[in-house]
């Protein structure tokens, strides 16, 4: 029975990372020293907003869009233009690596 867990564990993650050009192997995941890191941002992420709508951000590449969402119809619009928030965020003196995680955790 244990095995076939890790089996199916092992093809759920291959069917999951299967789109790097590297094959997936017991090796790259559980190695000591060898082991690779498969782990990264999600693509989108919700919080509940103070008014009890939804904060949807999503990322992708480089860029990062605020979305609200109302969970009635979830209907979505712009929260606010992430890129004039940057701007603004980088004019009051903040680092732009500290921006950007910022403008992604919607803080």
């Amino acid at each position: 029975m244990p095995l076939r867990i890790a089996l199916a564990c092992l093809s759920l993650a291959t069917w999951l990372l299967g789109q790097g050009t590297e094959r997936l192997n017991l090796e790259a995941l559980a190695h000591p020293t060898l082991k690779q890191i498969y782990v990264g941002l999600p693509a989108t992420h919700l919080e509940w907003l103070p008014d009890g709508g939804l904060l949807r951000i999503y990322h992708k590449q480089d860029q990062v869009t605020l979305l609200r969402v109302d969970p009635e119809t979830w209907e979505t619009k712009p929260l606010m233009d992430s890129v004039r928030f940057l701007a603004a965020l980088l004019a009051a003196g903040a680092e732009e690596g500290r921006a950007k995680m910022a403008l992604g955790r919607g803080d």
